[in-house]
């Protein structure tokens, strides 16, 4: 299974993006975002510890559909943990891929998007929701824990006024007051870490994209759809020749250049002035055919980064902009 990454660090500092990829027993292979917001706290446990607890639970299943099941608990049952550890109040979307020999198991809380898409069309095949506070599903959810969805200035609805999101990891103080109440029903809460739980079958032709949500901003206040990250996710495969790891780095260079309104090839001299929201971008090839995909050189897994940022507020955050020297980090690996 050959795969590539890339990130950048965005506005502020330190960054909270984070990326995983763990091998998992039976030739399966696990790969997660996660974008923290109002701190690293959550985030970085997230990378630490909660990837190792999801290797451990998915070696002692032993039917392919108890994973739906293992995702449900192993969410909640973290989310959890983290009330009774963390000191500061932070949180994190989370969106997690599960690749066997024959299908994709998506599990996912907040916003951070994934696509299955054709490689050679950029048509999508599949594609992930996202939890946000009008959907009304979320909303009857909100309103039934006591909360609001409110709508700032900007036209963006927040749980309280505080939250874009209406699941995630951690955000406690939208969640309960007092000690975290251990038996109560952590499903019903204003904000949720309850993952939805997708399963795709792994296609002829297909590459898998995970992505921080900041591939989805424009200077505007809409956002791009997935089906344009996807065309321009194909066209940076067909650009590199189908290598992984530089089609990665090239979207994430494409996307900087439209940010700042410069030639593609100047991304590398004008990065300190990008201001805009940490990028992370995993490429799977997941096409059960005979098209040919290359990489680089085997890599070690990401280690966790411990400077990086305050990102955009998805929760009352501050948006700092620093300039600063930033490389596009990036690897691939196949087995």
């Amino acid at each position: 299974m050959l795969y590539g990454t890339a990130q950048v660090d965005g506005r502020g500092r330190p960054s909270e993006d984070r990326i995983a990829v763990r091998d998992l027993s039976g030739g399966a292979r696990l790969f997660a975002v996660f974008d923290g917001h109002s701190g690293t706290g959550v985030v970085n446990e997230l990378i630490n510890g909660f990837i190792t607890k999801l290797q451990e639970a998915y070696s002692k299943i032993s039917d392919p559909a108890q994973i739906s099941d293992m995702f449900k608990s192993q969410f909640i049952t973290e989310d959890k943990f983290l009330a009774q550890n963390m000191r500061k109040d932070s949180g994190s979307t989370a969106t997690v891929a599960i690749v066997t020999p024959t299908h994709i198991y998506m599990a996912y809380v907040g916003d951070s998007p994934a696509i299955l898409f054709d490689s050679t069309t950029g048509a999508i095949l599949k594609e992930m929701g996202k939890h946000e506070p009008t959907l009304e599903s979320e909303n009857n959810r909100i309103v039934a824990a006591g909360g609001t969805v409110e709508i700032d200035e900007q036209g963006t609805p927040r749980v309280d006024g505080s939250l874009m999101v209406s699941r995630a990891f951690g955000d406690f103080s939208l969640k309960f007051t007092g000690p975290p109440p251990m038996g109560a029903d952590w499903t019903k809460f204003k904000v949720t870490a309850d993952p939805d739980v997708e399963i795709w079958e792994r296609p002829a032709q297909g590459v898998l994209a995970l992505y921080s949500d900041g591939m989805v901003e424009t200077h505007t206040s809409s956002l791009k759809p997935n089906s344009q990250v996807a065309i321009e996710l194909k066209d940076a495969l067909i650009q590199k020749n189908y290598n992984l790891v530089t089609a990665a780095k090239a979207s994430i260079e494409a996307h900087i250049a439209e940010d700042l309104s410069i030639p593609v090839s100047t991304v590398s001299t004008n990065i300190r002035k990008y201001t805009g929201d940490d990028l992370s971008v995993i490429l799977i090839a997941v096409g059960t055919g005979i098209m040919q995909m290359t990489g680089g050189r085997p890599a070690p897994p990401i280690p966790p980064r411990n400077r990086l940022k305050t990102k955009k507020q998805k929760g009352g955050r501050r948006a700092v902009s620093l300039k600063r020297s930033r490389v596009i980090r990036s690897f691939t690996v196949s087995v």
